[in-house]
């Protein structure tokens, strides 16, 4: 029978330290005498939930402790704080996650996501927002936690579209603001849209999650996709725009290598690669101009990035 490398177990239990020095053991020498296998003894901690917080998942685990919140019981009123055992999202957690849209403890734009559409730009932002919020839903710290990722997603998502479309991000908030219906009443969203002929428009949202918290989140509910789809290539052809130089007056082409491998070179790279290289993609959609010159070797121009 085979079992996983690294196994997460989480034990919680009311009794002295010792009582849990002594079912440590016992779990320690089952795992080494029948499982043929190893506890850890770095990650395998003993912790007091009063006093500390355990990490498991991604997630600090403790106990609340209130004298001051009451509720009502069937004996009358009584402290209903004291003693649960909760979730809640670590400082740690979020500092990490937010640490490439940051500089100096300020939001920034993100410049390898410029050369991108609208589209997949809002959707790269929401899909991070999103699966953050889904996947701590069940913490109780969740409100103080997510509005600060919502604020700074947001703030460098817009920095970053105001880069591209060389605008100002105050224009673009008053342009792209809307309300989004949740379960917890109308929240403010970013909501771009890409009209299509003969089909629905196509739309990404930024915002629009409620943070209240829930009990129980279903699995398929945390599952989430980075980016948008396959089709931002055939967009970005459909737009007629280079993403090089941003002419549109000229019919744009598919500009592909091989291998990403083949972008790398020594001393300093031309304008066009280091824009493929940033957006880690095979492809690149460009003008006539644009590609001529990248096939003679000649082109230097300017590049969004």
């Amino acid at each position: 029978m085979k079992f996983p490398r690294a196994t997460r177990l989480l034990l919680g239990f009311i009794g002295p330290k010792s009582e849990a020095e002594q079912i440590k053991g016992q779990i320690r020498d089952f795992l080494s005498d029948r499982m043929k296998l190893k506890l850890s003894e770095e990650k395998t901690l003993i912790t007091h939930a009063s006093d500390e917080r355990a990490r498991f998942l991604g997630h600090e685990i403790a106990t609340r402790r209130s004298d001051t919140k009451f509720g009502l019981c069937r004996g009358g009123i009584r402290r209903n704080v004291n003693g649960q055992v909760n979730l809640f999202v670590p400082r740690d957690a979020v500092k990490n996650r937010l640490k490439d849209y940051m500089r100096g403890g300020k939001p920034v734009r993100h410049g390898c996501l410029v050369p991108f559409s609208d589209l997949h730009i809002v959707s790269h932002y929401q899909a991070i927002y999103r699966g953050l919020v889904n996947y701590y839903r069940m913490a109780h710290n969740l409100n103080s936690r997510l509005n600060k990722v919502r604020h700074v997603l947001g703030v460098s998502m817009v920095q970053t579209l105001a880069n591209k479309h060389k605008c100002s991000c105050t224009s673009l908030w008053h342009k792209h603001l809307t309300t989004v219906e949740t379960e917890d009443g109308p929240i403010t969203a970013f909501m771009v849209r890409v009209k299509r002929e003969g089909k629905p428009d196509r739309m990404a949202y930024f915002g629009g999650l409620s943070l209240k918290r829930k009990r129980f989140i279903p699995l398929e509910d945390r599952v989430v996709s980075l980016w948008p789809s396959r089709n931002d290539l055939i967009l970005s052809l459909h737009a007629k725009t280079c993403q090089l130089c941003g002419r549109t007056d000229l019919p744009v082409q598919n500009h592909h290598v091989k291998r990403l491998a083949e972008l790398y070179q020594r001393g300093d790279l031309p304008l066009w690669k280091k824009v493929m290289i940033q957006m880690r993609r095979k492809t690149l959609v460009v003008c006539e101009e644009c590609h001529r010159s990248i096939h003679k070797g000649t082109y230097d121009g300017p590049a969004v990035i």
